[in-house]
């Protein structure tokens, strides 16, 4: 069945539902602090997908088959993934990244090609 309320409805436990559920808004608070929100799932990607009527646009989230931290756009997680934060702590960006400050490394820096101007330094 279905039904419909108007204004405020309390639980003091759990709350389940077994489909979709729609809402407009959530919001999450706890005035003593300390808040979760967990999205628990053993066998496919756990996600927040962004849509614009409809269509997918981004999904952030956990690729459960390589359980890495990406963000991807439109396809789903594993597809067109622009950002890749790994398990073992690496960060991959898929594109092109433009920094208008320093870029440092206390590491070694590998890269396929360089293209730019070198001004006032060695190369």
């Amino acid at each position: 069945g279905s039904g419909k309320f108007q204004g405020n409805i309390t639980a003091s436990g759990d709350i389940s539902a077994s489909g979709d559920l729609f809402v407009r808004n959530i919001r999450i608070n706890d005035p003593n602090g300390g808040t979760t929100f967990e999205i628990d799932t053993s066998t496919g990607d756990g996600k927040i997908r962004f849509t614009d009527d409809g269509s997918v646009k981004w999904d952030l989230g956990r690729d459960n088959t390589q359980q890495n931290f990406v963000i991807s756009n439109g396809s789903g997680l594993g597809t067109d993934d622009l950002f890749i934060l790994t398990t073992e702590n690496n960060i991959q960006l898929n594109g092109s990244v433009t920094a208008s400050g320093n870029i440092s490394a206390s590491g070694d820096l590998t890269v396929d090609n360089i293209n730019g101007t070198i001004d006032g330094g060695t190369f």
